[in-house]
């Protein structure tokens, strides 16, 4: 896996949070926004992560984060 691709550790917490693994998917959202703050997916993962954690007003503000970058993105 390339250490510097983004879309790979959002695909990553996807499957993550799939299988229930939510910290994992956590650390992976977080590292695909970190990679590049402009890729929306990463913020929709990471509210994706937070909400099945419970933590709606996480959820929130990750996706208000994202429509910082793209207010127009349809997945937010």
């Amino acid at each position: 896996m390339d250490p510097n691709n983004c879309v790979l550790y959002s695909n990553r917490a996807n499957i993550y949070t799939q299988k229930g693994d939510l910290p994992s998917a956590l650390a992976d959202a977080e590292k695909c926004i970190s990679l590049n703050p402009d890729f929306i997916k990463g913020y929709v993962r990471k509210a994706d992560v937070l909400k099945a954690m419970g933590d709606i007003d996480g959820a929130m503000e990750a996706i208000a984060k994202g429509l910082e970058k793209d207010p127009n993105d349809q997945l937010l």
